[in-house]
């Protein structure tokens, strides 16, 4: 039998979800568009995406130990 608690988890996976299901869609489009319009080559058209999912990688462990320490309003205050 499911409760409150049960279900707060399982909305947030859904969430996240449909959240990849949408970047995994739109995310070829601005790769598409630099290679065409600007003309970088695809090496460097895909090495900036790329850069950014490994620095992601690499920090973002840290980050989410930081918040659950200190909790998320001061880091949600300090990025806005």
């Amino acid at each position: 039998m499911a409760t409150a608690m049960d279900a707060a988890p399982r909305r947030i996976r859904i969430g996240s979800a449909l959240s990849a299901f949408g970047n995994g869609s739109t995310v070829p489009f601005p790769f598409v568009h630099v290679t065409r319009v600007r003309d970088p080559g695809p090496a460097t058209a895909g090495t900036c995406p790329a850069s950014f999912a490994v620095a992601a990688l690499v920090v973002l462990p840290f980050t989410g130990r930081r918040i659950d320490r200190r909790g998320r309003c001061p880091w949600s205050c300090s990025a806005s």
